[in-house]
């Protein structure tokens, strides 16, 4: 395992701006966040400011395929998370995901699948 970790945040609204941001930037295990990610453009681009995060994308697959990344910190509306950790346990990345995970016991099966298959951890 790396010694120093790169985050890519998805979603970058009030919580991972008060929450996740400065936990990240103040980890001594985090190198950086590399991705600003959120469907509107003006979050992702004062959350990069703030944090000194480099790429803003609108795309969580830009993200989630990106192989610097270790970590996917996911601050995205419910219905959303699905898709997002299944692209994210599919490119090998460890995901942080606000609660609630699923909406569905479905959509929790859907997960827990992706990340036992892919050998990813999920917090």
């Amino acid at each position: 395992m790396k010694e120093k970790l790169v985050v890519g945040q998805i979603g970058c609204g009030a919580f991972a701006m008060e929450q996740h941001g400065p936990n990240s930037v103040r980890n001594p295990g985090i190198a950086g966040i590399k991705w600003a990610c959120d469907v509107n453009d003006g979050n992702a681009r004062k959350y990069a400011d703030r944090f000194s995060v480099k790429k803003i994308t609108g795309s969580f697959e830009d993200v989630t395929t990106d192989p610097d990344v270790d970590v996917i910190c996911i601050a995205t509306s419910h219905e959303i998370h699905v898709p997002i950790i299944e692209s994210a346990a599919r490119h090998g990345k460890h995901i942080f995901c606000e609660k609630p995970m699923a909406m569905t016991e479905e959509q929790a099966y859907k997960i827990i699948k992706a990340v036992k298959a892919n050998g990813v951890k999920l917090w």
